[in-house]
């Protein structure tokens, strides 16, 4: 209400705020209802709630295939990420070398390594990361190229 003089913020987690616009951050991923009541000097109140607040620690989108052969579909292994404040990402043959690595989460890897095409085959990744709780997380897995 835009004549308000209080509110009551529920931000589902068991946490409230009485301020006009707070600040909130979740301690634990998960499904909320926010909720909004808002009061006039009068005694009248308006409620609102938001739908469903999910918050997720962090979230990942790593494909298994892509083909770096110049037609402009899936020429570039592209990781999605949501809720990480840092990032790493290290792409590894078979042999175990460490043939890619960045820091950039919009620098995507193109299917080279020192300027050449690799073969195509089984590569592997490893993702390592730190979540809106400043944990330091790991993620790990296969990738096949092909072209």
């Amino acid at each position: 209400s835009k004549d308000a003089d209080s509110y009551l913020w529920d931000f589902g987690d068991g946490s409230i705020s009485t301020e006009a616009n707070p600040k909130h951050t979740y301690i634990k991923s998960g499904k909320f209802k926010v909720k909004l009541t808002a009061y006039a000097d009068e005694g009248c109140s308006n409620s609102i709630e938001v739908g469903d607040l999910i918050i997720l620690d962090a979230a990942l989108f790593v494909p298994n295939t892509f083909s770096p052969n110049g037609d402009g579909v899936n020429d570039e292994f592209v990781v999605t990420v949501l809720n990480l404040k840092k990032y790493q990402l290290q792409i590894y043959n078979r042999m175990g070398e460490n043939i890619f690595q960045t820091y950039n989460i919009f620098e995507n890897w193109k299917g080279t390594h020192k300027n050449q095409d690799v073969p195509v085959g089984t590569y592997y990744y490893v993702i390592f990361g730190r979540n809106i709780h400043n944990q330091d997380v790991k993620y790990t897995g296969s990738l096949t190229l092909i072209r």
